[in-house]
C-alpha cells in the first residue's frame, strides 16, 4: 500500500444504487453542494478526479472496476454496514470540502490477480465448482511447489482490504492494509482428503498460487460472475490494483473502521 497526496476535484463522477432507500435526498445534497463548489459533475468516470460512490459496499466495488482502479473513489454510505463507505450524513458536507479542496489522500492498494485469466480484484477472487452445490478437489501449489490436495466447496483468494469481508467469514484473519500479502482461506474443507491442516495461508506480495481441479471451476472477482471458468488458476497479489480517496493517512484508522463497523452492527441487533 502506498499513499499520496490528493489533488483539488475538479471533476467528480457520481456512482449511484437507486433502489436504497432515501437515496434521492443523499444524491440531491451531494449534487447540490458539489454544484454549489463549482464542481463538474462528468459522465465517464475516466474523466474524473474523484469517484463518489453512494450506497453500500457492493456500489463503492462496481465503481473500483468502472475506473480500472485509475481513479480514486470515496464512498457516501447509504447501506447497512458500508464497511468501505468512509462518508456519512454526519461527515459529508467536510467530506466534501476536503476532496473538492484536495484535502484528501489517495491510498494505492493491492489487487489480488488470476494472472493467467487477465482478472483482478479489489476483495477477493473466489474459486468454486461451476455445478452449483458441489465440493470440488483441488490441488494447491506455491510457486510451482505442490504443497496440498483437498476437496472443498471452494477457494478464497483476499486482499488485506478484503481480509475483513469473505475470508474474515471463512475464519481468515484481518491484514493491516500495510502487510502486502494475500490471503487463501477454504469453503467448507474436508479435512480427511487433506494431507496437510486446512488452516487459511498468507504468502508475500509477489508470490504465484496455482490452483488446479478436476472440476470446471468458477472465477468471480469481488462477487460479480461474468461466465468465466479454468480448472486451473494462478494467483498473486499486485502491489498497485486500486486507487481509494480517504480523509486521513493515520494508519491507526483502519483499526477505527472496523471498531465502528462492529459496534454498529451491535446496535443493529440490539446486542
Amino acid at each position: 500500500m502506498r499513499i499520496e497526496k490528493g489533488k483539488p476535484a475538479n471533476n467528480i463522477f457520481l456512482t449511484i444504487r437507486p433502489d436504497f432507500s432515501g437515496l434521492n435526498e443523499i444524491e440531491e445534497s451531494v449534487r447540490r453542494m458539489l454544484s454549489e463548489a463549482d464542481v463538474h459533475i462528468v459522465e465517464d468516470p475516466l474523466e474524473a478526479d474523484v469517484i463518489i460512490a453512494i450506497g453500500g459496499d457492493g456500489t463503492f466495488l462496481e465503481a473500483v472496476h468502472e475506473s480500472s482502479g485509475n481513479v480514486p473513489v470515496i464512498g457516501v454510505k447509504n447501506g447497512t454496514y458500508g464497511t468501505l463507505m468512509e462518508l456519512n450524513h454526519e461527515n459529508i458536507a467536510d467530506g466534501l470540502r476536503r476532496i473538492v479542496r484536495g484535502e484528501y489522500f489517495v491510498m494505492i492498494v493491492p489487487s489480488v490477480e488470476a494472472k493467467n485469466l487477465k482478472e483482478k480484484a479489489f476483495n477477493e477472487i473466489l474459486l468454486t465448482n461451476q455445478e452449483k452445490g458441489k465440493s470440488m478437489k483441488v490441488e494447491l501449489y506455491v510457486e510451482g511447489e505442490r504443497i496440498n490436495s483437498f476437496i472443498a466447496d471452494g477457494i478464497v483468494a483476499a486482499t488485506p482490504m478484503g481480509s475483513w469481508a469473505y475470508s474474515l467469514s471463512l475464519n481468515g484473519p484481518i491484514l493491516d492494509p500495510r502487510v502486502n500479502a494475500m490471503i487463501l482461506a477454504y469453503i467448507a474443507p474436508w479435512p480427511p482428503s487433506s494431507e496437510i491442516p486446512l488452516n487459511p495461508i498468507v504468502v508475500p506480495e509477489g508470490v504465484e498460487i496455482t490452483i488446479s481441479s478436476d472440476s470446471e471451476m468458477m472465477v468471480v472477482p469481488d462477487g460479480v460472475y461474468r461466465g468465466l471458468t479454468a480448472r486451473e488458476v494462478i494467483l498473486s497479489l499486485a502491489s498497485e490494483g486500486f486507487m481509494l480517496a480517504t480523509l486521513s493517512d493515520d494508519p491507526r484508522y483502519f483499526y477505527r473502521r472496523i471498531i465502528n463497523r462492529v459496534r454498529k452492527k451491535a446496535e443493529l441487533h440490539n446486542l
